[in-house]
């Protein structure tokens, strides 16, 4: 109340005096003279009243009144307008009507009277958004042509440009179908400027078609490398059929499905495909079945867009070959099968070390008077007597190398020589084998050069080979007897997998549960295990082996370590398997082939690429990391590095690279914003500091803007009302903005003046005076006394 009176000032105040005498003695005349008038004493009740109301605004006027206002001042506050310009705003609504057409009325002179009452007070900015902010002239046109709405980077830019200025408020109109709502969420808390939303479009969304996601994994399955989960979601069309195509790059099928929608008009599917060894490109399609029979009398609905029907992705299985190290303490049954099984795996390249006679100690006779060496290598003729094999050293074979100079000295001695290989299998050879620095080598191998490495069973492997307490022990994912049992059993044990192996692709050598039970159950029985004592805390058990009593050892166990992983195969006698029956033939060296697939997967080469675009949304900017490590794999500081993008469509164009936000060695990002929908490819080139090349790779991506763009075409009013109640604002109709702007100026503003008003000549003022004069008048008149 006080306020009230406050806001009121008298530009005369020495007229107060005055002004109240003479309305007493007014008053006080109007009394006497209705003494004798003769009328009853309601109907005076009523007139004295009026005429006294008249007297006291007519001397209330004398005073000159004033009233003491805020208003905004005009010109110095921005206001920032905010118009969607993303594709959806073109689909049809299901009412019929169009939100890029409302858009478009409301800035044409017919329909902008809001705009021209908004400018005549405000400093109006206009802005168009989409993947990015965008100022823009009265004269320019409307165009709905951005990939995304990405609202919250608009909020986000226009309350950054407009820091420290008067920002009054935004308007954003919109048709609700924003594509960064998590982003949006986030930075709620951040804006402090009101928001009004308009919302466009109708509430009730249009009959579509659409994928709702696509997750592509790569598995070491041999049959089938790469899985594509599909989701499609049927808006409207419940029930129906849908044919989910799955494309090659060249837009040849390779698999096609007939699948119902169901009653929530969602359906799944799954292809599974064999990629080539190289970065290929596909997309998933999805269309209505035409139906055989039309329903008759049945309304025609025709679907909203088509935009969000193609998904698009990349298979990345280039990368080899990969180069598997195998050092085996005797020629057995194992590596034979196993170099059957690599030789037919493009991807794979196995070399062996194969031990043929132990070291032998020094024996005072000879095979011929002063000879040395080894009788077992004579006839082979050599360049000096220090590189013939001697009693007192193993003998070795090298199988698969790549030159004379591989392995000649045995086993590596240096981190140059063994990180050139991306695994290392151990088979039946004991730890005496290897130096102490070599078992070093080994534990570096896989936590520095993240290689795969994996242990087999065997009379000389695991405790038996003295592993304990060495270097290796420490990869291990199991832990070891010093003082071991032997491992030979007496019964057979049969493999089976572990709730967590029968999840693991490499492992799995039938499409479903039920045929690899069968798989399983026909196996033979393994008898050369080893009963290991436990497992490491990170480990994983994958498979098991079950004796005829039910109690069960450890068979495969897995780790990560470091940057890479290690295996154990507790099993000494596995090529039974091969050797059982004409299915195991088949069966063996195809699970070869898929352990060691596994094991080199994700083994980094010197220069490293890597693309997560997981959790991105249209407009998101896509980061690219790149690793860079010399040949011993340690990080490279200060390299030169070179990434070119290949986008869909045009030239080649490469992007600044920088250190990783991680701040960790050898590690370095760069990034840019797709603008096309399709496949990229991106290379990266690195170079020491004195211009010797480190190496380069290569991986890709596709981008599908759309399917971001065209998920939901039902806006989005909760969190629209959400994000504008949190900052101050509401949200709007198109047909609110006349009665929103002329109400504006009373809400909260940066910049405001007072200002004082006169009232007495305001046309309210006088006609409650005429009226109250006229009223008492007419009624004395009536009464014969006028």
């Amino acid at each position: 109340m006080s306020t009230w009176i406050d806001s009121w000032v008298f530009g005369s105040r020495q007229w107060l005096a005055w002004g109240a005498t003479l309305w007493c003695l007014a008053v006080l005349f109007l009394l006497w003279s209705y003494r004798g008038s003769g009328l009853a004493w309601r109907l005076r009740a009523l007139l004295i009243p009026l005429k006294a109301l008249a007297l006291a605004l007519l001397a209330w006027v004398l005073l000159e009144p004033l009233r003491n206002e805020t208003r905004p001042r005009v010109g110095e506050n921005l206001f920032a307008v905010l118009i969607d310009s993303s594709e959806s705003l073109d689909v049809t609504d299901a009412g019929g009507g169009n939100s890029g057409e409302t858009a478009r009325k409301l800035f044409e002179p017919a329909g902008s009277a809001w705009l021209s009452a908004l400018e005549e007070t405000f400093d109006v900015r206009r802005y168009r958004f989409g993947t990015r902010l965008r100022q823009i002239s009265p004269q320019e046109g409307l165009a709905f042509d951005e990939k995304a709405s990405r609202l919250s980077a608009a909020l986000g830019a226009v309350q950054k440009r407009h820091a420290g200025q008067p920002l009054a408020g935004v308007l954003a109109l919109t048709d609700g179908c924003v594509t960064d709502k998590a982003a949006l969420l986030a930075m709620e808390k951040e804006l402090v400027v009101p928001v009004y939303p308009v919302i466009l479009r109708d509430d009730a969304p249009p009959p579509d078609l659409r994928i709702e996601n696509v997750t592509v994994r790569e598995t070491s399955f041999e049959d089938f490398p790469a899985e594509a989960r599909v989701n499609v979601a049927g808006l409207g069309w419940e029930g129906r059929d849908v044919r989910l195509e799955l494309l090659n790059a060249k837009d040849e099928a390779v698999e096609a499905r007939d699948l119902r929608l169901s009653d929530d008009g969602s359906v799944q599917a799954e292809f599974r495909f064999r990629p080539p060894l190289n970065i290929s490109d596909y997309q998933v399609r999805a269309s209505l079945v035409p139906r055989a029979i039309p329903l008759p009398n049945a309304p025609a609905k025709v679907e909203a867009t088509a935009a969000n029907n193609t998904w698009r992705f990349s298979v990345d299985r280039s990368g080899g070959p990969y180069r598997i190290l195998c050092v085996a303490g005797r020629p057995n049954w194992e590596y034979k099968f196993l170099n059957r099984a690599v030789a037919e795996d493009e991807q794979l390249s196995l070399v062996g070390l194969i031990r043929v006679a132990k070291r032998e100690p020094k024996f005072d006779w000879r095979g011929r008077q002063g000879e040395s060496s080894n009788p077992l290598f004579r006839g082979f003729d050599a360049e000096s007597a220090e590189e013939r094999e001697r009693y007192d050293e193993p003998v070795l074979v090298r199988l698969g190398v790549t030159d004379a100079s591989e392995l000649q000295s045995g086993f590596p001695d240096d981190e140059e020589e063994l990180f050139r290989y991306h695994a290392v299998i151990l088979d039946d050879v004991e730890a005496e084998f290897f130096t102490r620095d070599q078992l070093l080598l080994l534990e570096q191998f896989v936590l520095r050069r993240g290689g795969g490495f994996l242990m087999l069973g065997g009379m000389e492997s695991l405790s038996q080979g003295d592993y304990a307490r060495t270097p290796v022990e420490q990869l291990l994912p199991v832990y070891l007897d010093a003082s071991p049992d032997g491992e030979s059993v007496p019964s057979d044990r049969w493999l089976k997998l572990s709730r967590e192996g029968r999840h693991a692709s490499w492992l799995r050598l039938r499409t479903t549960e039920e045929e690899e039970a069968k798989r399983l159950a026909a196996m033979p029985g393994f008898r050369v295990l080893h009963e290991l004592p436990g497992l490491k805390p990170a480990a994983h058990l994958l498979a098991e082996l079950e004796d005829p009593l039910g109690a069960v050892w450890p068979g495969i166990v897995t780790q990560r370590y470091g940057r890479g992983r290690s295996a154990v195969l507790a099993l000494g006698d596995l090529w039974r398997w091969q050797l059982h029956s004409e299915e195991g033939a088949e069966d063996f060296p195809r699970a070869w082939r898929q352990m060691l697939r596994w094991l080199v997967t994700d083994v980094p080469g010197q220069v490293d690429v890597r693309v997560d675009t997981s959790h991105l949304v249209a407009g998101d900017a896509v980061k690219i990391d790149v690793r860079v490590f010399d040949k011993k794999y340690h990080p490279v500081v200060d390299p030169d590095i070179d990434v070119e993008i290949h986008p869909p469509e045009g030239e080649p164009f490469q992007v600044r690279v920088e250190p990783s936000e991680s701040g960790s060695e050898g590690e370095f990002q760069a990034s840019f914003v797709p603008q096309a929908a399709g496949a990229y490819r991106v290379r990266a080139r690195a170079a020491d500091s004195q211009g010797k090349p480190l190496g380069s790779a290569e991986t890709g991506w596709a981008s599908n803007p759309a399917m971001d763009e065209f998920r939901d075409l039902a806006p989005d009013r909760e969190l629209l009302d959400r994000v504008a109640r949190s900052t101050g604002g509401r949200v709007l109709a198109p047909e609110d903005l006349e009665d929103f702007v002329e109400n504006l100026p009373s809400e909260k503003l940066p910049l405001t003046e007072n200002v004082l008003v006169p009232l007495w000549h305001r046309t309210p003022v006088m006609l409650v005076i005429m009226g109250c004069l006229l009223l008492e008048w007419f009624v004395r008149r009536k009464r014969g006394l006028a």
